[in-house]
């Protein structure tokens, strides 16, 4: 089943594939984002595996 996408003049979303996972790891695991998450360790296995 294909997942919708939403455009934008200057934004796109669309559901995260299993190829977004080192870019949102990344994101993950900034100091700032790690740290604004309460220094909560991120599970391999959370939102983005099905």
């Amino acid at each position: 089943m294909e997942q919708p996408a939403l455009h934008a003049a200057q934004v796109g979303v669309r559901p995260a594939a299993a190829s977004d996972e080192a870019l949102v790891g990344g994101w993950l695991s900034d100091p700032e984002v790690y740290a604004y998450r309460g220094g909560a360790a991120v599970s391999p296995k959370g939102p983005l595996s099905r």
